[in-house]
C-alpha cells in the first residue's frame, strides 16, 4: 500500500505516523534505535588524565536486561569499542534486579560500571521510539523537496529533541536507583569523573607520563605523523641534528618521551619492551605479543608513541636483531616500525643467539666498574670501556 504523498495534509501524516507505529513498529529493539538517534556520550576521569597526562575516556551505552545477562564475557564489548570503560544505561523492563546484581558481580570486570534506573523504561519513550521508526519509513518514501517531506522532517526533529529529553531524565542521577562495580552497590556516586579516576588509577596504573597530548593518542594527524617519522630517524641513528628546530613539532615529542627515558614510568616501559626483544633470542616471535601488552592494561598505551618507544628499545640491539614482514627480511627504520604499529600481527624478530648472555656479561662489569645502567646499551658500553680505561691508567 504505497502512500499518496500529494493528497496527505499535516494532520493525516500524524495518522499515517501513529498507524506504521501501532501496526509495522510495535516490536521495536529499542537500544539499536536509541543508539541510532542518541550520539555516543563520553564520562572523562579528569583527575586521573590531568595527572597522567592522557584523554581516557569511558563510553556511555544502552543495553537492556536479556542482552547483559547473554552476555559471556565483558570483554567482548570493550574490544568491539574503542574506550578505556564503559558504563552500561540499563534498558529496566523488570522490578527484581536481584538477578542482574548476581550476575554483574559474578563478571567482577574492572572496566564496566552498570547504571540500574530506579524506574521500568517508559511507555511514553517506547512510543516516541515507534514513531520514529515510522518517520523514518515515510521519509524513504517521499521526496524530501515537496511539503509533505518538509512536514516530515520537522515532526522527525521535534520527535528526536522529545526523545533526547526523557531519555536524559530517565538516565539522569535524581532516577538512579544504583551504581554497580565489581562485586560492589553504590546508592550514590556525586561526582561520576571522580569515580573514574579511582578505577583508572587502579586500572591503568603502568601508564607511561608523556606530556604531549598531540602524540599520547591513538589517531595522529598527517603532520604529527611526519614528525613521529623524524622522532624515529632520530632515534635509530643516534643523530639529533635530524630535529631542524627547537621548536618544531618532532623537537616536543622527542622531550616529551626520549629526554624523559629515564623517569620510572617510561623507563618500566622500556624494560617490558627490553624482555620481549630478549626472548627473540634465537627464537622468531611477533611483535603481536609485545602489542598486546603494551595496549592493554595495566599499560593501555595509545598506539600513536608505541612506536617510538619500540625504537628506543631496539636502537639498543639495532646490530644483533633482524625484522621480518612474514619471512622476508626488512630494514630497521621508521617507514617499517609505522607498518608493524599497523599490523603487528605480520611482523616478527629475531636476536642473535647468546645476546641474553652478552647483556648479562656487560651488567656484571658494569658492577665491578661502578657504571651505572641508566642509558642504551651502547652507551653504557662505551661509559664501560672509558672507565675500564681509566682504571688502567691509574694502575702504578
Amino acid at each position: 500500500n504505497e502512500l499518496d504523498f500529494a493528497t496527505i495534509y499535516n494532520r493525516e501524516i500524524s495518522k499515517e505516523i501513529k498507524r506504521l507505529s501501532d501496526a509495522d513498529y510495535y516490536d521495536i529493539d529499542i537500544k539499536e534505535t536509541l543508539n541510532e538517534i542518541i550520539n555516543t556520550s563520553y564520562s572523562l576521569p579528569r583527575r586521573y588524565n590531568e595527572e597522567y597526562k592522557i584523554t581516557r575516556f569511558f563510553s556511555n551505552i544502552f543495553m537492556n536486561e536479556k542482552e547483559l545477562t547473554a552476555l559471556g564475557n565483558f570483554d567482548v564489548l570493550l574490544e568491539n569499542t574503542y574506550c578505556d570503560g564503559i558504563i552500561i544505561n540499563l534498558i529496566r523492563d523488570s522490578r527484581n534486579i536481584q538477578e542482574i546484581r548476581d550476575y554483574f558481580s559474578l563478571k567482577n570486570n574492572e572496566q564496566i560500571i552498570l547504571k540500574i534506573p530506579k524506574t521500568i523504561f517508559p511507555k511514553s519513550i517506547i512510543s516516541l521510539l515507534r514513531d520514529y521508526k515510522a518517520i523514518e519509513y515515510l521519509l524513504s518514501n517521499s521526496n524530501n523537496k515537496d511539503e509533505v517531506g518538509n512536514e516530515l522532517e520537522l515532526i522527525k526533529k521535534e520527535t528526536i529533541e522529545a526523545i533526547n529529553e526523557q531519555v536524559s531524565l530517565y538516565f539522569s542521577n535524581d532516577n538512579i536507583q544504583e551504581y554497580l562495580y565489581k562485586d560492589k552497590i553504590y546508592k550514590k556516586i556525586s561526582n561520576i569523573s571522580s569515580f573514574l579516576s579511582d578505577i583508572c588509577t587502579n586500572v591503568y596504573n603502568k601508564t607511561p607520563i608523556i606530556n604531549n597530548e598531540m602524540i599520547n593518542k591513538r589517531d595522529l594527524s598527517a603532520p604529527i605523523k611526519k614528525a613521529r617519522d623524524i622522532v624515529i630517524e632520530t632515534i635509530l641513528n643516534n643523530d639529533k641534528n635530524l630535529i631542524k628546530s627547537r621548536t618544531s613539532a618532532e623537537a616536543t615529542i622527542y622531550k616529551a618521551i626520549v629526554e624523559k627515558k629515564n623517569t620510572p614510568s617510561i623507563n618500566e616501559v622500556i624494560k617490558l619492551i627490553n624482555r620481549f626483544i630478549s626472548e627473540s633470542e634465537n627464537n622468531k616471535i611477533g611483535f603481536d605479543k609485545i602489542y598486546r601488552k603494551l595496549e592493554n592494561k595495566p599499560y593501555a598505551i595509545r598506539k600513536g608513541i608505541i612506536p617510538i618507544l619500540i625504537a628506543m628499545s631496539l636502537y639498543n640491539y639495532s646490530d644483533i636483531i633482524v625484522i621480518y614482514f612474514m619471512n622476508k627480511e626488512i630494514d630497521l627504520d621508521a617507514t617499517n616500525l609505522i607498518k608493524i604499529n599497523e599490523n603487528p600481527e605480520k611482523y616478527f624478530i629475531l636476536t642473535e643467539k647468546g645476546t641474553a648472555e652478552k647483556i648479562k656479561y656487560l651488567s656484571n662489569l658494569m658492577c665491578i666498574f661502578n657504571v651505572p645502567n641508566q642509558d642504551t646499551q651502547r652507551v653504557n658500553l662505551k661509559k664501560l670501556v672509558d672507565s675500564m680505561r681509566r682504571w688502567i691508567l691509574s694502575l702504578p
